[in-house]
């Protein structure tokens, strides 16, 4: 799993986006249309489980934030691989299920799809086991 404040010294940001600590997390300008924010992977998936990522953040500007992930069998992201949320301005408080079962390669996750200035307070991520399919 990933979480507490040490996650915001192991995520990396694209060029679409300057970013400055503060206490409580990041504050994050989004200055381009494809903004990317690169999360650590999360190992040990087995087959009944799943990874559950959690985002809380504050936002000026209401649009639609993605997840995009990769496993072993791609090099790249894809829309395939995508899951996507509405963004309201203010307190946005986001949990994204991926598929089960799934060995990830790698997290990315697209905070907005336009310019904007956002609160990041918490990132989040866990393998949960499910007793059902």
């Amino acid at each position: 799993s990933f979480s507490g404040p040490e996650i915001f010294d192991n995520i990396n940001v694209n060029q679409d986006i300057s970013r400055e600590e503060n206490t409580s997390g990041m504050n994050l300008r989004v200055v381009g249309y494809d903004p990317a924010i690169t999360l650590p992977a999360l190992e040990g998936v087995e087959e009944n489980g799943k990874i559950v990522l959690r985002v809380k953040f504050r936002s000026s500007s209401a649009t639609v934030a993605k997840i995009y992930y990769k496993d072993q069998s791609v090099q790249t992201y894809s829309v395939k691989m995508t899951l996507k949320s509405q963004v309201h301005i203010g307190e946005n408080d986001l949990l994204f299920l991926l598929p089960k079962g799934i060995l990830l390669t790698a997290i990315r996750f697209d905070i907005s799809e336009e310019p904007g200035l956002y609160a990041l307070d918490e990132i989040a991520g866990k393998i949960v086991e499910l007793p059902y399919n």
